[in-house]
């Protein structure tokens, strides 16, 4: 029986099956020496385009100008006229259009356009915040137009809520006027009152609809170019560029 096992073990150790896996193992194992004596064989492509691209973006690199940025944050006050909300804001959110609050506060000034120009303003509704920032080669003129633009933001945010209040101060008054009964003359006479109340606190010139939480500051450092990263981006193109062209060369070799 034991004999009979031995025979066993010996013919599948000599199957076909089994010698087919052997010398597939033994191929790769040629071709992956074949591969590494290839990429060593063109060490020096590999080094020479590495160098080559590297220098190329290096240069580019090096030649690229600062970009800096100033940036400064604010957030809306919606309790301006009362603390419990009671007399709410009438300005809908709608209205923080970044490119719209841009043009207005530019108006027809070319000199106001050109410090403002690329600054950008973005409201987040959910957070109620104003983001106002700006990118340029220049850190004094990115620090200058988002604090140009912060310190208008306030007074056309006030004029914008200050005409609504006003069209309903005149829509109070004429449906005052149009109406004789006494219930609805005292309706309008305490909407009235209320939109009085709103029409002092927005010309207060202490009044602010938005608060300043984050004042801009001038920028003492880049954030672009990234040197470092795009050099070393660089190195790896050459590097991936080189190897490949080895490796294609020795695929045509072994087709050959």
């Amino acid at each position: 029986m034991i004999e009979n096992n031995r025979q066993s073990e010996q013919l599948v150790g000599h199957s076909p099956h089994h010698s087919s896996i052997v010398a597939n193992h033994q191929n790769d194992e040629i071709a992956l020496r074949q591969l590494f004596f290839t990429l060593w064989q063109g060490k020096w492509v590999v080094l020479t385009l590495t160098f080559l691209v590297a220098l190329v973006v290096t240069i580019y690199a090096i030649k690229q100008p600062n970009i800096y940025k100033s940036q400064a944050t604010a957030v809306m006050n919606y309790g301006l006229y009362s603390m419990d909300e009671s007399y709410p804001l009438s300005l809908s959110p709608s209205l923080f259009n970044g490119s719209e609050l841009i043009r207005t506060i530019q108006g027809n000034s070319e000199d106001l356009q050109n410090l403002i120009s690329g600054v950008s303003i973005l409201y987040d509704k959910r957070e109620q915040v104003f983001t106002i920032s700006k990118t340029s080669t220049s850190p004094e003129e990115a620090f200058a137009g988002v604090e140009l633009v912060l310190t208008r933001l306030n007074p056309i945010l006030k004029q914008l809520e200050l005409s609504k209040v006003a069209t309903a101060v005149d829509s109070v008054s004429s449906l005052s006027e149009l109406n004789s009964a006494e219930q609805v003359k005292s309706s309008l006479s305490e909407i009235y009152a209320q939109q009085l109340y709103k029409k002092a606190v927005l010309e207060n010139p202490k009044s602010q609809i938005v608060q300043v939480v984050s004042p801009p500051v001038k920028p003492t450092s880049h954030v672009k170019p990234k040197r470092p990263l795009i050099i070393v981006l660089g190195v790896l193109l050459g590097g991936m560029l080189g190897v490949a062209i080895v490796l294609i060369r020795f695929a045509f070799r072994k087709e050959d």
